[in-house]
């Protein structure tokens, strides 16, 4: 029906342009007394009372015995392309509160600098902050305080036995956090896991700890870089840590947090090149050929010594491809009870990489549970 018909059937309670009539109530005798309407078309018509951020959803007009509008309600409702640029605005204006705040935590002094050559990468396999794990059930203890303690004595051995270098990469591969969200879920299978303490206490918890494993590093380290992938378990959570990493170093020369928003990474040092991929997305067979053709195969072509760093899979696996080497790295924390109950039992354990600006990897050092147990006094 017309507009001009619309206007005629329902008189004084017809709807102004840019709605139409979706429920008319009429008495005994068929006479018109109330309409209810909802915008036409995609976009909402704007009225002089519309509040910031809001859109017309509906108009009801009241009509009384004579037919003459006695009243009218407008329905609005919140913009989600709005609320969503609203809270993302809040949060980028609070982190900015933390811009350079890095904070001094007193680690042991160490001789900074080193071989501008060499770059030692700091491989953190699949934290999981926020797992539980019950040792009547699966054999060992594990939850937020001892991930935490894990993870720093961790960071700690390899940071110590690692040679002095000019650079470091922080890398890590994903699933940082074991839950997501409050709902302890996995976002897409929608499994449920054990998850330990509240999600705003694990994420503080998370968060301070790899503010905390920069801090460590840069002692040493005079250029540290940062590179944090998607996990499976984290793809939300992921990306606001990430951007509170931006603020807490946005200034900072020394430290280099690596946008995060692709789940492929790709990162040069001389004529190193690395591929970072949490492992959820593409298989391994056919991540050489994504890497080469990253870039129409410039990077590819450039660098002569190329590797593919993964975790997901929770142990150590090394296969060498035509003129690309993949690997996966174990991780600092045991199966929870359904990794438990499927049989896995990898070994626990972190790893650095050395590489040569020119000669590519020169050395490999690792830490196992056993090490990192004495090293925080036997808590398991």
């Amino acid at each position: 029906m017309s507009a001009f018909g619309r206007r005629l059937l329902l008189g004084k309670a017809a709807p102004p342009d840019g709605f139409a009539p979706v429920k008319v109530t009429t008495n005994a005798t068929g006479e018109v007394t109330s309409v209810q309407s909802k915008p036409e078309g995609k976009k909402p018509p704007t009225f002089d009372l519309q509040l910031q951020g809001q859109h017309v959803k509906g108009l009801s007009t009241l009509l009384d015995g004579e037919g003459n509008v006695t009243a009218q309600w407008i329905k609005t409702d919140a913009d989600k392309a709005h609320r969503q640029q609203l809270a993302l605005d809040a949060l980028d204006a609070h982190m900015r509160q933390y811009a350079g705040a890095g904070v001094n935590l007193n680690f042991p002094a160490f001789s900074k600098g080193g071989d501008e050559d060499l770059q030692v990468s700091l491989m953190l396999g699949d934290p999981h902050i926020g797992m539980l794990s019950w040792h009547i059930e699966t054999g060992q203890d594990f939850d937020l305080a001892i991930a935490d303690k894990y993870m720093t004595a961790a960071i700690d051995l390899l940071i110590e036995r690692s040679p002095a270098a000019g650079h470091c990469r922080i890398v890590n591969l994903g699933d940082f956090f074991h839950a997501n969200d409050q709902t302890g879920q996995t976002p897409r299978g929608k499994n449920s896991l054990d998850t330990d303490s509240r999600f705003a206490k694990v994420t503080r918890v998370g968060y301070g700890m790899l503010n905390r494993f920069i801090e460590r590093a840069r002692l040493k380290y005079p250029n540290v870089e940062v590179v944090s992938l998607q996990g499976n378990h984290d793809p939300t959570i992921s990306l606001a840590l990430q951007m509170w990493l931006e603020a807490m170093y946005r200034g900072d020369s020394a430290v280099t947090i690596v946008p995060n928003e692709s789940p492929y990474i790709y990162r040069e040092f001389g004529d190193n090149l690395a591929l970072y991929h949490h492992g959820d997305g593409a298989k391994p067979d056919a991540l050489p050929g994504i890497m080469a053709a990253h870039d129409r195969g410039r990077p590819w072509g450039r660098c002569e010594h190329r590797e593919i760093q993964g975790g997901h899979v929770h142990h150590l696996q090394r296969k060498e491809y035509p003129g690309v080497v993949f690997e996966t790295s174990r991780t600092t924390a045991p199966g929870d009870f359904w990794h438990h109950w499927k049989g896995y039992r990898a070994g626990r354990g972190m790893r650095s990489l050395v590489h040569h600006r020119n000669f590519g990897r020169i050395a490999e050092h690792t830490v196992g549970a056993r090490e990192i147990e004495l090293r925080i006094g036997g808590a398991s």
